[in-house]
């Protein structure tokens, strides 16, 4: 009897961990997003960064350089409007109604972003599973030079690019660009293993930019890890020497 009964203990025990295993396991992203975000977007070597470069057509390249011209000339027209110049900078939002999706995984922080930028610019999308898909999304995230590629499939309104490690004056003129002359979102990646002046730490996450002000003195953000723990917020607004000093790239 004494050894049916340790045997029965034996099995009811086995029975509560395995039972602590799955509910563990089911609770996995929240459990571990406490106080630092899950890494979701792969954070590229100098060495791959010019190997994307180096890869790209002669089109391309004409399509960045004519971009960024024109983005350079919208901040000299507005460097010499002595309007910027006062007091309270004004906050401009991209026109309408944005709707930032949370991310469904925890590597999908990235294919939240497309969905989010891809459903305001085009009013549908797809679900995040098929855009991790067509991103190549693994378990280590996604690369996001595939980010601009793919929302230039979904939409002929904003011919997309990618740019590594931009300077704060360039990330500000990108930005602005984005959001006031094209009146679309921009997205930007970060890296914050501290998680100083943010939310959470991170080895490599994505953001959409939704408002900058006119100042170019604060950024907007959208995150995909908006409600997946207290006090994550899904818009908040960083100064742009925080941003920058996070930034590991932008796409505009």
């Amino acid at each position: 009897m004494k050894k049916t009964k340790r045997f029965l203990c034996f099995l009811l025990a086995l029975i509560m961990l395995s039972s602590f295993v799955t509910y563990a396991s089911a609770e996995a992203f929240n459990a571990e997003t406490k106080g630092s975000a899950p890494a979701g977007e792969i954070v590229l070597s100098p060495t791959e960064i010019d190997d994307y470069y180096s890869g790209l057509t002669k089109d391309e390249w004409a399509n960045i350089n004519e971009k960024i011209r024109i983005a350079e000339e919208v901040a000299e027209e507005l460097a010499t409007q002595t309007s910027i110049t006062r007091a309270t900078p004004t906050k401009i939002s991209i026109p309408g109604t944005f709707n930032m999706y949370q991310q469904t995984k925890s590597n999908y922080c990235l294919p939240a972003t497309a969905k989010s930028m891809v459903q305001y610019l085009t009013g549908s999308s797809d679900s995040q599973a098929t855009i991790a898909s067509d991103l190549g999304t693994d378990a280590n995230g996604t690369d996001p030079t595939t980010l601009a590629p793919y929302l230039n499939s979904k939409q002929s309104t904003v011919y997309y690019i990618y740019s590594a490690n931009p300077s704060q004056t360039a990330m500000g003129n990108y930005l602005y660009h984005d959001i006031v002359t094209m009146q679309s979102p921009g997205s930007m990646g970060i890296v914050n293993t501290t998680g100083a002046n943010w939310h959470y730490a991170t080895t490599g996450h994505s953001l959409v930019v939704n408002a900058i002000y006119d100042d170019k003195s604060k950024i907007q953000f959208a995150d995909p890890l908006g409600g997946t723990q207290s006090g994550w917020a899904y818009y908040y607004e960083k100064t742009a020497a925080v941003a920058n000093s996070v930034c590991t790239r932008v796409v505009w």
